[in-house]
């Protein structure tokens, strides 16, 4: 399944529960992630773009608790995020809801629009 495939069959109100535990004291944020989300479902994917999103298992170094995390969106253009194929590691089992609230933290990593992720790379890079 592509990422614009999810983004098509979750609901924002669907995925908020699993979203809210992630961003536990930035509530403020809710409503920056549903402008975003509502952008996603709105664009159109890039139609000749290829590339995958990796879903796994990170941390668990030097005694740490792993948790979920998504590889292959943050600082990509969204239309070309929405193209990719989504690849979940073999023994994560997460609902569609779930997924979707992994994904859109992690395509909104930089910022909350593509204008706003160009410039915090412009301030990360000088």
């Amino acid at each position: 399944m592509t990422l614009k495939e999810l983004v098509m069959r979750v609901s924002f109100e669907e995925l908020l529960p699993y979203l809210k535990a992630m961003i536990k004291g930035h509530d403020n944020s809710v409503y920056a992630f549903r402008e975003a989300y509502d952008r996603l479902r709105l664009m159109e994917p890039e139609p000749d773009f290829k590339g995958e999103i990796q879903v796994g298992w990170h941390g668990g170094m030097f005694g740490e608790d792993k948790w979920v995390g998504v590889s292959g969106l943050s600082g990509n253009y969204w239309n070309k995020g929405l193209s990719k194929e989504i690849i979940v590691e073999e023994g994560i089992h997460l609902t569609p809801n779930e997924l979707a609230a992994h994904c859109l933290w992690e395509i909104t990593f930089y910022g909350f629009s593509e204008k706003e992720i160009e410039n915090t790379f412009e301030r990360m890079l000088g």
